[in-house]
């Protein structure tokens, strides 16, 4: 009789409450080979209902399937034991080395962000694609998907005393790219408002404010020219991004850089809009995984 493989870590993951037919059934394959490589799975679905019913018969074999709102990592925290624990988007596509690279890099640090791409490269994807690319570019923080976590240090992490974060350079996490109805609908929810009004978004909220004050002070040609050079210097910094990040990230996804800003502006001002109408922080089961990495920064 063959042993049973120890669990390495636990992967929770978030539901799309959208999830179509064909999408579910891709994402119970992923589960399936994440078992294999000994990792405990949990899924989220925010829904359940008669809907929540036909998706537990296909994910039930394959993971330990959960309805309601609740957040991705107190499901972890109170229905496993595992230490380590990856937190992840339906999107999210790990191998059994990328869960092995995080769990190791866990001996050492509390948290442990890896770095993504998107592959398959549909148009919408390559605007995420140019947005992580700007993201590396300009060394600031990431807004990924998924990240991983010591059970033991999460306290800490909330109280913000002692907890060590790192950015795992070298490990980079596919996302595959939702269809273009969820694309949207990430976009237009009230679930962007935390990830988008920032103080990193202040530059992109006053990108369309000033093309338009200088169309109207000096002109559609000296806006257009300002346009230009944003979109010029955007390409220049998502290039930047890409080095060391070649084989990841075609030469084509530099050119999404000038997209990606405009869509992360306009993204900006619908989530200024969300927050005057006391829309909720996010939507919840949705992603949460979002708004707890912004509360685990240190």
């Amino acid at each position: 009789m063959t042993p049973k493989r120890a669990c390495v870590c636990t992967y929770v993951a978030s539901l799309d409450s959208a999830v179509s037919d064909s999408e579910l059934r891709n994402f119970a394959a992923y589960l399936s080979a994440l078992s294999l490589a000994g990792c405990e799975v949990v899924v989220v679905d925010p829904e359940g209902g008669p809907r929540g019913e036909e998706r537990q018969r296909v994910l039930r074999w394959v993971s330990r399937y959960v309805t309601g709102e609740r957040d991705l990592i107190q499901a972890a925290i109170e229905l496993t034991s595992s230490e380590k624990i990856i937190v992840a988007s339906q999107d999210s596509r790990y191998t059994a080395a990328d869960v092995a690279a995080l769990c190791d890099l866990l001996d050492g640090d509390d948290v442990v962000e890896p770095e993504e791409f998107v592959d398959p490269l549909p148009w919408w994807g390559g605007i995420d694609a140019g947005s992580m690319l700007l993201q590396r570019g300009l060394d600031s923080g990431r807004d990924g998907r998924t990240f991983a976590f010591r059970r033991s240090a999460w306290h800490r992490l909330f109280a913000l005393k002692g907890a060590s974060v790192r950015t795992a350079g070298d490990v980079f996490v596919r996302r595959e790219p939702s269809t273009l109805a969820a694309w949207l609908r990430r976009r237009f929810t009230p679930a962007a408002t935390p990830a988008a009004v920032t103080t990193g978004a202040a530059f992109l909220a006053c990108v369309l404010p000033l093309v338009m004050a200088i169309a109207a002070l000096g002109g559609y040609e000296l806006a257009g020219g300002y346009a230009g050079l944003m979109a010029a210097a955007s390409v220049l910094v998502a290039a930047r991004g890409r080095a060391g990040a070649g084989r990841f990230f075609p030469p084509r996804a530099c050119l999404f850089a000038p997209l990606s800003m405009l869509e992360r502006s306009l993204a900006v001002y619908w989530a200024l809009f969300a927050r005057l109408r006391a829309a909720e922080p996010h939507e919840p089961g949705t992603e949460p995984e979002t708004a707890a990495r912004g509360r685990m920064r240190v």
